[in-house]
């Protein structure tokens, strides 16, 4: 289940320009228990549609979140100026882009229409971050390999809000 919108194969190129098109960017919101996300179209350099309110309790997590999504877009792009990766690098980091970019439109579609609610808990997004805390990588083998190793822990049950208490002792 943690895995289950990891994609199994690389975006088509078209599919590919099209998501990296987009950039997200988190900015502070004149209301205390919120932030606004504003979406700019790299292509046409400009602001698409009205910002998304996002729930404060999201800020430090979107902001890392879309900071690696956007290193991701940047590596892949750097390899058609000259940057030599794997072949096997790339499909990974074109995974992880599709991959991303669905994490964060789940997160913000949902915060659109839950706008004004400072409650608001995207459980898709929360899995990503467990699942990045405990495990480190998305890909359904890895993800399997770790579920594997730590019998004890079912990802799925593991509450957000838990995260790093026992490591930060």
């Amino acid at each position: 289940m943690t895995d289950l919108f990891f994609p199994c194969h690389a975006p088509s190129a078209k599919e590919l320009r099209l998501i990296m098109s987009i950039r997200y960017c988190p900015m502070e919101s004149p209301h205390a228990e919120f932030f606004d996300v504003a979406i700019y179209g790299s292509e046409v350099d400009r602001l698409l549609g009205t910002p998304i309110t996002v729930p404060k309790y999201y800020w430090e997590h979107l902001r890392r979140f879309l900071w690696r999504h956007h290193v991701y877009m940047q590596l892949y792009a750097s390899t058609s100026s000259g940057v030599k990766l794997p072949a096997s690098v790339r499909s990974v980091i074109k995974l992880y882009i599709q991959y991303m970019d669905g994490i964060a439109e789940g997160l913000l579609t949902t915060a659109g229409r839950r706008r004004g609610d400072p409650g608001y808990r995207s459980y898709l997004f929360n899995m990503y971050l467990v699942v990045d805390f405990h495990v480190g990588r998305h890909e359904h083998h890895v993800v399997s390999s770790w579920a594997a190793e730590h019998p004890d822990i079912i990802i799925e049950c593991v509450d957000i809000d838990t995260i790093g208490k026992c490591s930060a002792v």
